[in-house]
């Protein structure tokens, strides 16, 4: 049924989640989970990998990690990099700072969307 009348929706706001750490994970990093039990590790261009954020708490290994989504600013490849042409574009994990095109990707794990070029960085949006 449509509304009649104002509503009070609850909101849920996708900023910060909580992980089980496999490994080393150091603050301001790129975090992926394992698609096959969900612990997270320092993001990769590893098979079976799913990037869920930037860690937001001091180095982690083996516990819980706070993980942040929103726009971060990352390392842009020397080899397959960005330009301003690639604004919108989908970025790859070359490793837990550094971003590219999937042209130096060779398990094409999704770090998040080109958001904006500076310099030899670039601003991610992740989800």
């Amino acid at each position: 049924m449509a509304l009649t009348g104002p509503r009070n929706t609850t909101e849920l706001k996708p900023v910060t989640r909580q992980f089980t750490a496999a490994g080393i994970i150091y603050s301001g990093g790129l975090v992926a989970i394992k698609t096959t039990d969900g612990t997270a590790v320092a993001a990769s261009d590893s098979a079976d990998l799913k990037v869920v954020g930037r860690a937001d708490n001091n180095a982690v290994s083996n516990g819980t990690i706070n993980t942040e989504c929103g726009c971060f600013l990352f390392e842009n490849d020397d080899t397959n990099g960005f330009t301003d042409g690639d604004i919108g574009a989908t970025a790859y994990v070359k490793d837990d700072e550094t971003v590219c095109t999937v042209a130096g990707s060779s398990n094409s794990i999704v770090a998040g969307t080109v958001f904006k070029i500076e310099d030899d960085s670039v601003w991610i949006i992740i989800k």
